[in-house]
């Protein structure tokens, strides 16, 4: 797996560059010609680890965040971050519509227990 750097898009703040290029590399599966590109270190591996995947979802979070239990979804069509805790709620959106939103919600709702589990095996507590 590869990133890009945030450097690569001056124009954009760090955290917005990070979203697009995250989104960028993660749908193309590889670095954009003309960008500097990093293999991911297996310590990054462990900043961002993914819980499950199903129905073409990622379901991960990551490390040294929000201290909320919450879970980020990624998928070709955007990427959305869902609270876990007090209730399964939509925190933030980048791109997912209607359906796609709906079918993370429910993904999450099966897997609440398995998303708990990862959270306190990961952060501890």
């Amino acid at each position: 797996m590869t990133r890009l750097l945030p450097q690569a898009v001056p124009y954009l703040s760090p955290d917005a560059a990070s979203q697009v290029i995250w989104a960028i590399v993660h749908a193309q599966g590889s670095c954009i010609p003309g960008f500097q590109c990093l293999d991911f270190t297996e310590r990054e591996r462990r900043m961002s680890p993914t819980i499950f995947r199903e129905l073409g979802f990622r379901f991960f979070f990551f490390s040294r965040e929000e201290p909320r239990i919450h879970v980020h979804v990624y998928c070709a069509h955007g990427e959305a971050i869902f609270w876990i805790e007090p209730k399964i709620e939509l925190a933030d959106n980048y791109g997912l519509r209607g359906p796609g939103l709906q079918t993370a919600r429910r993904l999450i709702e099966e897997h609440e227990d398995e998303i708990r589990d990862a959270w306190q095996k990961h952060f501890g507590g």
